[in-house]
């Protein structure tokens, strides 16, 4: 996933704008922190960084947090600039923690990259890494989101096939299932998909990634929706109206889960903060 091709080609102008976003980021961060750490999962140190916004730093309650998961050819430092996680953390006051894959990759079962191709253990990394969270004084337990983008949210689907305890949401944008599983439902599952995506195509097939050491064929949105629905007893879809240029589709399931899947023509496979923006609009911590 992840636009490793697409980032080969356009590298230059991907350090132009990670370095302006960082910019952007620490100039206006006040004193918010972002710290990074590491844990243990399977004998190895795995790293993430932890991003604490002024408005949570400064209040002595518990917050929600959400797990964001870069691309390929990203770390997670990457994914909080280009996203620009840090206006909304600090407006909704949630905490946000960017785990780093190894080589820059996840395993999410055919995707991608080097991790794939070394069966790293991802899935056991982000469950541990929840576990830690979970454990943090300043946090709600039970208001945990995972997002994430391309191979992140390749991830992202594989950890909800059996979600870890406290997790209520997962949000991916131009991701498709490639664990070989049904991803639950609960906890809410949106799919953010494009049109114009040609490397993970929502028709499924080979994207522009496709080969044999970078990732396997791509499931179809059409196919993985369906499969999710009949497995989780998913009403028929209903649009409902969302801030953003596409179409949002909304399915009630088993306990009141929602599945829904936003449509947005134009974004290509493409992530910044107003994808972000959307995500968090869904998950309702907008403020």
């Amino acid at each position: 996933g992840g636009g490793d091709v697409d980032m080969r080609r356009a590298w230059p102008w991907l350090i132009v704008a990670v370095v302006l976003a960082g910019a952007l980021w620490w100039n206006a961060r006040g004193s918010s922190s972002m710290e990074r750490k590491s844990i243990s999962t399977g004998g190895e140190r795995r790293e993430y960084a932890w991003f604490t916004p002024e408005s949570v730093a400064d209040d002595a309650g518990r917050h929600p947090v959400v797990i964001a998961l870069h691309s390929l050819g990203m770390e997670g430092e990457g994914m909080a600039y280009v996203g620009a996680w840090g206006e909304p953390a600090q407006a909704g006051e949630f905490l946000v923690a960017f785990p780093d894959g190894l080589d820059d990759s996840w395993n999410a079962g055919t995707c991608c990259g080097a991790s794939m191709r070394n069966e790293v253990s991802d899935v056991a990394f982000i469950n541990d890494l929840i576990t830690w969270v979970r454990n943090q004084p300043n946090v709600d337990p039970d208001r945990i989101s995972i997002v994430g983008f391309s191979n992140g949210g390749m991830l992202a689907l594989a950890l909800a096939c059996n979600a870890p305890e406290g997790v209520n949401a997962v949000v991916t944008t131009g991701a498709l299932p490639t664990a070989g599983c049904t991803p639950e439902v609960p906890p809410n599952v949106l799919l953010i998909t494009s049109s114009s995506d040609t490397t993970v195509p929502p028709a499924g097939g080979d994207g522009d990634l496709v080969a044999g050491t970078i990732s396997g064929p791509f499931p179809s949105l059409d196919d993985s929706v369906r499969l999710m629905s009949e497995a989780h007893a998913c009403d028929l879809p209903a649009p409902v109206k969302a801030p953003f240029p596409g179409v949002l589709t909304s399915r009630t399931c088993a306990d009141d889960a929602r599945l829904d899947t936003a449509f947005w023509p134009e974004l290509g496979h493409d992530y910044d903060g107003s994808v972000t923006d959307l995500m968090v609009w869904w998950l309702d911590l907008d403020g």
